[in-house]
Formats: C-alpha cells, sequence, structure tokens
C-alpha cells in the first residue's frame, strides 16, 4: 500500500474542530483522555467508582498517584488513577 500524503482541507479542519469539541464534552463528563491504539480511557475516579464495582487495582510507579483501578468491558479498558489506597 503506497504511503498517501493527506491535504488538509477545509473539510478536513471542521472535522478536527468537531472531534476536539466532543473530545472537550468527554472531558466535562469525566473522561480525560482516549487512547485509540490501547482501546483505553483514563477517567476521574469518583466517575470510575460511580460506574465500576468489579475491577483490579494496580500499583504504579508514581509519587502523587500510585494507585490505579482498571475495567475492561467489551475490549475496552477504563482507568482512574488514586493517590491513597485502593481496594
Amino acid at each position: 500500500m503506497e504511503d498517501m500524503i493527506t491535504k488538509i482541507t477545509p473539510e478536513l479542519v471542521n472535522e478536527v474542530k468537531e472531534l476536539q469539541k466532543k473530545l472537550y464534552e468527554m472531558q466535562e463528563k469525566g473522561i480525560y483522555s482516549i487512547n485509540q491504539y490501547k482501546k483505553e480511557a483514563q477517567i476521574r475516579a469518583e466517575v470510575f467508582d460511580a460506574n465500576f464495582t468489579d475491577y483490579s487495582v494496580q500499583e504504579r510507579n508514581c509519587e502523587k498517584f500510585p494507585y490505579e483501578k482498571v475495567v475492561t468491558l467489551n475490549g475496552f479498558t477504563f482507568t482512574a488513577l488514586y493517590a491513597e489506597e485502593v481496594r
């Protein structure tokens, strides 16, 4: 397959702007980031706790947020970071 160079057209700019708007709306709902390559999203801890009861806890090598809750639904993973130990 040949590499194609994408042309930055006015239509593409509008698509990017719409995507940016949608991502901002998601952030207001507590979804901080979406990784399309890993099929995962980092969400606010209170959003995670309000939605999931069956999850795993992982320790992280991070001084500020050393704990992470993780759940996978239909091949998509949701994570949330915690400053204090969680169970």
